[in-house]
């Protein structure tokens, strides 16, 4: 009897038995396969993390060297304005009672607002020209040192890619100030030298002469015309570069960033000036008088004192209240590098061109 009932248990001992192992050969089998699955999931998630930092390192030297040969550039942007529209002439004549001294007065109110305005449009289309150029190269390069593409880029390469914005100088500045010049010309014969102006009616003025100036660069592609030269002949690499690069500046998007950048820097001019009105304002507390004096946005100078301003915001800088000198270029170019809406442009051409 008992012989019966383990014959009748034993099968199923066996059967249990053998399910039991292949249950728990089956969950050997599957926490191995887990176990190898998360190692190579980490190791690719190591590998991209490596990978992306190596990414970001690339892009924060590129962004260095793309502030730089922007500075660079400013530089060379204002030696050149300072002689092609030179107002140390006129000043000197005024010093010295030649000529006539009106007619002196109003072209040296013409120059000093064509140098401001000149300088403020070369270095928002240098700024731009300059970041997009800089990451486009930038891309390539990264894509060279990760051995991702077969495009070798030389320094001979990267030079004569780069010099391309040196057609700005040579052609596009004077074309610029030329274009500036007539429509300095038109708007400023309305203001006479004896006008009273507050800090509102600058601030006026200059929305009208960006009124004025939007009808020149009202066509997608003269940023382009300004920056670049027309034709480039260079190996079939360069010549795609400097394909995409013109696409991109005559993109809808970059017109309106530089009429952002012209803008924002018009508003920066405007706040430079400020701080004349302030140390104005403070000499006028300092004589002595015990009157109530008005608001700095209430405050009216003779456009004749103006002019002054005008003329040392794009020279030797303009003194502040604390006695400390303010030019354009000083408060502009840092607003310009600094502004996140020209960084996410050089981060998002990096990012296109270096996959």
């Amino acid at each position: 009897m008992f012989s019966a009932i383990g014959y009748y248990i034993d099968p199923r001992k066996r059967k249990i038995l053998a399910i039991s192992g292949l249950i728990l050969g089956f969950i050997i089998f599957i926490s191995k396969y887990i176990q190898k699955s998360i190692q190579n999931y980490q190791s690719k998630q190591f590998v991209s993390y490596l990978e992306r930092s190596r990414k970001f390192q690339h892009y924060e030297s590129t962004e260095r060297t793309c502030n730089q040969a922007i500075q660079g550039f400013t530089s060379n942007i204002c030696d050149n304005l300072m002689k092609q529209i030179n107002t140390g002439d006129i000043l000197d004549k005024l010093k010295t009672k030649e000529g006539d001294k009106v007619s002196l007065w109003n072209e040296l109110k013409i120059k000093t607002f064509v140098r401001l305005t000149t300088l403020i449009y070369s270095l928002s289309l240098i700024t731009i020209t300059l970041r997009v150029q800089v990451n486009i190269l930038g891309g390539f390069l990264f894509k060279n040192t990760e051995k991702q593409s077969n495009i070798i880029i030389t320094d001979e390469m990267r030079l004569k890619y780069l010099s391309l914005s040196q057609h700005f100088l040579d052609i596009g500045i004077h074309n610029l100030q030329r274009v500036v010049d007539v429509k300095i010309r038109e708007l400023m014969n309305s203001y006479e030298l004896k006008q009273q102006l507050s800090l509102a009616e600058i601030e006026k003025l200059f929305w009208t002469i960006q009124t004025a100036m939007h009808s020149e660069f009202s066509r997608s592609n003269k940023i382009s015309e300004y920056v670049l030269p027309k034709n480039f002949v260079g190996c079939k690499v360069l010549e795609e570069m400097f394909l995409d690069t013109v696409d991109i500046l005559e993109n809808s998007e970059i017109s309106l960033l530089f009429g952002n950048n012209v803008c924002d820097s018009f508003s920066v001019a405007v706040d430079c000036i400020s701080e004349y009105f302030r140390c104005n304002e403070t000499s006028q507390k300092n004589g002595g008088s015990n009157e109530n004096f008005a608001n700095i946005n209430e405050i009216k100078l003779p456009l004749a004192k103006i002019i002054p301003i005008v003329n040392c915001l794009t020279s030797n800088g303009v003194k502040k209240a604390d006695h400390k000198s303010v030019n354009i270029v000083s408060t502009v170019l840092p607003f310009l590098l600094s502004s996140e809406k020209n960084i996410a442009l050089g981060a998002n051409i990096y990012e296109v061109f270096s996959n």
